[in-house]
Protein backbone atom coordinates (compact mmCIF):
# COMPACT_ATOMS: atom_id res chain seq x y z
CA UNK A 1 0.00 0.00 0.00
CA UNK A 2 1.18 3.42 -0.94
CA UNK A 3 2.01 5.46 1.87
CA UNK A 4 -0.13 8.86 2.22
CA UNK A 5 0.92 11.92 0.56
CA UNK A 6 2.24 14.69 2.29
CA UNK A 7 2.72 17.99 1.12
CA UNK A 8 6.31 18.98 2.28
CA UNK A 9 8.18 22.17 1.58
CA UNK A 10 10.13 20.60 -1.37
CA UNK A 11 6.61 19.46 -2.80
CA UNK A 12 5.55 22.76 -2.84
CA UNK A 13 7.93 24.36 -4.53
CA UNK A 14 7.73 21.67 -7.46
CA UNK A 15 4.18 22.84 -7.46
CA UNK A 16 4.84 26.26 -8.06
CA UNK A 17 7.83 25.98 -10.57
CA UNK A 18 4.99 24.22 -12.50
CA UNK A 19 2.99 26.99 -13.17
CA UNK A 20 6.00 28.51 -13.85
CA UNK A 21 6.78 27.06 -17.19
CA UNK A 22 10.12 26.10 -18.15
CA UNK A 23 10.81 23.58 -15.83
CA UNK A 24 10.87 19.58 -16.78
CA UNK A 25 10.32 17.09 -14.09
CA UNK A 26 14.26 16.43 -14.45
CA UNK A 27 15.37 20.08 -13.83
CA UNK A 28 12.98 20.41 -10.74
CA UNK A 29 14.70 17.03 -9.86
CA UNK A 30 18.28 18.54 -10.08
CA UNK A 31 17.14 21.99 -8.28
CA UNK A 32 15.63 19.80 -4.84
CA UNK A 33 18.23 17.28 -4.85
CA UNK A 34 16.52 14.51 -5.80
CA UNK A 35 15.36 11.96 -8.69
CA UNK A 36 12.99 12.22 -11.17
CA UNK A 37 11.01 9.63 -10.25
CA UNK A 38 10.30 11.01 -7.47
CA UNK A 39 9.35 13.75 -8.97
CA UNK A 40 7.37 12.17 -11.71
CA UNK A 41 5.45 9.77 -8.46
CA UNK A 42 4.60 12.73 -7.15
CA UNK A 43 2.99 14.42 -10.27
CA UNK A 44 1.09 10.57 -10.70
CA UNK A 45 -0.80 11.02 -6.80
CA UNK A 46 -4.08 12.28 -6.43
CA UNK A 47 -3.99 15.20 -4.00
CA UNK A 48 -0.93 16.47 -6.42
CA UNK A 49 -3.36 16.66 -9.41
CA UNK A 50 -6.10 17.84 -7.13
CA UNK A 51 -4.18 21.15 -6.32
CA UNK A 52 -2.75 21.56 -9.51
CA UNK A 53 -6.29 21.40 -10.78
CA UNK A 54 -7.77 24.09 -8.08
CA UNK A 55 -4.75 26.13 -8.33
CA UNK A 56 -4.85 26.25 -12.42
CA UNK A 57 -9.43 27.01 -12.07
CA UNK A 58 -7.68 29.74 -9.44
CA UNK A 59 -5.43 31.50 -11.96
CA UNK A 60 -8.25 31.24 -14.72
CA UNK A 61 -10.75 33.07 -12.80
CA UNK A 62 -7.90 35.77 -11.84
CA UNK A 63 -7.18 35.93 -15.55
CA UNK A 64 -11.01 36.15 -16.66
CA UNK A 65 -12.35 38.76 -13.97
CA UNK A 66 -8.65 40.81 -14.61
CA UNK A 67 -9.65 40.35 -18.58
CA UNK A 68 -13.13 41.67 -17.84
CA UNK A 69 -11.82 44.47 -15.99
CA UNK A 70 -9.68 45.26 -18.45
CA UNK A 71 -12.22 45.40 -21.07
CA UNK A 72 -15.01 47.39 -19.20
CA UNK A 73 -11.66 50.41 -18.47
CA UNK A 74 -10.88 50.23 -21.82
CA UNK A 75 -15.14 50.92 -23.17
CA UNK A 76 -15.05 53.34 -20.43
CA UNK A 77 -12.29 55.25 -21.64
CA UNK A 78 -13.36 55.01 -25.48
CA UNK A 79 -17.18 56.32 -24.11
CA UNK A 80 -15.91 58.96 -22.43
CA UNK A 81 -13.02 60.22 -25.76
CA UNK A 82 -16.51 59.98 -27.06
CA UNK A 83 -18.16 62.40 -25.17
CA UNK A 84 -15.18 64.45 -25.02
CA UNK A 85 -15.49 65.21 -28.73
CA UNK A 86 -19.28 65.48 -28.72
CA UNK A 87 -19.09 67.88 -26.28
CA UNK A 88 -16.39 70.00 -27.90
CA UNK A 89 -18.18 69.95 -30.98
CA UNK A 90 -21.58 70.73 -29.80
CA UNK A 91 -19.46 73.60 -28.05
CA UNK A 92 -18.08 74.68 -30.93
CA UNK A 93 -21.28 75.02 -33.00
CA UNK A 94 -23.18 76.99 -30.51
CA UNK A 95 -20.02 79.63 -30.17
CA UNK A 96 -20.64 79.65 -33.67
CA UNK A 97 -24.29 80.11 -34.33
CA UNK A 98 -25.43 80.81 -30.66
CA UNK A 99 -27.06 78.72 -27.84
CA UNK A 100 -30.28 78.13 -30.43
CA UNK A 101 -28.51 75.81 -32.80
CA UNK A 102 -29.05 71.96 -30.58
Amino acid sequence: MARPFRWTPAKEQALAWTFQGGWTQTRMAAQLGITRRTVEGWTRRKAWRSRAETIAAERQARWDTERTAKRQREADARRAEAEALLSSDLAAIQAKYGRWAR
